[in-house]
Formats: C-alpha cells, sequence, structure tokens
C-alpha cells in the first residue's frame, strides 16, 4: 500500500476520531459531517482491497459518491427552511435517478464515474455559493473564523472549484500524453486541504453557537 495513501488515510481517520470522541457536542449537520468522512474512509479502505482483488476499485466510487451526495444534501436542507430546503431535497430525485443511469448504462460499475461526479460537483458549488448567500442576508454576531458554516461552504467551494479544474487538465494532459504523476500530487494535496478545512469546520463547531437553520428574506 503506497505510503502516500496512507498519510492520507490516517489524516482522515484522525478527523473522524476528533468528530466521533466529540459527537454529542456537535449539531446535526455536523455529526452527517463526521458520519461522511467515516463511510469516506471506509471506502477509500475498500477501495483498495477491490484493486488487490479485483484489480479495479471503481465500484467503491459508484457507492460512494452517491452516499457523498446524499448526506451532504442533508446537511445542506439542514441550514435552510421553505423553497430553497424543498429544491434541495426535490432535486435528489433526479440526481441520483441519473447516477443509477450512469451506472448501469454509461459508465459501468468497473469504470470511475466522471459524469456523476461531476454533476455532484456542480451541485456542491451551488450549495456552497448559496450558503454564502445566506450568511450575508443572516448574519450572526460571531467572528468569521470562528462560523463552522464559513469554513463548511470554503472547504466544498474550494473543492468542487479544483475537482473540475483537474479533470480539465487530466483531459488536456492524456491528450497531449504528457506525465499525468504531477496531476495527481496535485489531486493529493487539493485533498488533504479539502480534508483540512472541514477538521477546522469541526473544531469551531458548538452547540452555543450554532444558530439553527438560516431563514430565508421575507
Amino acid at each position: 500500500m503506497p505510503v502516500r495513501f496512507i498519510i492520507y488515510a490516517v489524516f482522515i481517520l484522525i478527523i473522524f476520531l476528533y468528530g466521533a470522541v466529540n459527537f454529542k457536542r456537535f449539531s446535526i449537520p455536523y455529526k452527517l459531517l463526521i458520519l461522511l468522512l467515516g463511510l469516506t474512509l471506509i471506502s477509500e479502505l475498500s477501495g483498495r482491497v477491490l484493486i488487490v482483488k479485483l484489480h479495479n476499485s471503481m465500484p467503491a466510487y459508484h457507492i460512494i459518491s452517491v452516499i457523498e451526495y446524499t448526506l451532504i444534501t442533508f446537511i445542506y436542507s439542514s441550514f435552510f427552511t421553505g423553497s430553497i430546503k424543498k429544491v434541495l431535497l426535490y432535486l435528489m430525485i433526479p440526481v441520483i435517478g441519473f447516477a443509477i443511469i450512469n451506472t448501469l448504462f454509461i459508465q459501468t460499475i468497473l469504470e470511475f464515474p466522471t459524469h456523476f461526479i461531476l454533476l455532484a460537483q456542480g451541485v456542491y458549488l451551488l450549495y456552497a455559493l448559496t450558503g454564502f448567500r445566506q450568511m450575508l442576508l443572516f448574519p450572526i454576531d460571531k467572528p468569521l473564523n470562528k462560523q463552522s458554516f464559513f469554513w463548511l461552504n470554503t472547504a466544498l467551494l474550494f473543492f468542487s472549484t479544483m475537482l473540475f479544474l483537474f479533470f480539465g487538465l487530466l483531459n488536456y494532459i492524456n491528450s497531449h500524453n504528457y506525465d499525468v504523476g504531477p496531476l495527481y500530487t496535485f489531486s493529493y494535496i487539493i485533498n488533504f486541504l479539502y480534508y483540512a478545512l472541514l477538521l477546522i469546520a469541526l473544531t469551531a463547531n458548538k452547540k452555543e453557537y450554532y444558530f439553527g437553520q438560516l431563514h430565508e428574506k421575507q
């Protein structure tokens, strides 16, 4: 097992353990985030097992990408009320439907689900931007760097944007037969920074400062 993967997995494990130890003090969306971290770790380890057994880890990505989308949607729907909340929840039907169609007919279980992952990242980008908008409309009396929702939005905005950049560069590099090694190092750094931002979001979250749901402007 590559040393780089071990470091990456241990980093996620540390964040998950921090969340698990302090689980009771977190508000509901952050409890779901901790659950997502645990499932992500299991998925990454399962992928390594599948590489050994089947020489293909793609089935793990088909499963975890749908689980990730579902949990992130529930996380963000916890912050909103009214039409925004309904849109987030109703949108799950066509998005998950596309994931199933993609796995069955387009990018099979043994292929990387690029189409669905890019769709999901586009949705996450909208979640983050909507979250920032709500923060501007309904500010709370707390320094920005201590607001967990700010760090959660930042993490999602950063990761989604960088992932689009990654796939764009990957297509360019493959079309010109360049070395993809540096690009995968870039991806490794992106993932580390993403989970570091999620860790900051968790450490900033306290029940006494949790502002409940962000209400729509009347």
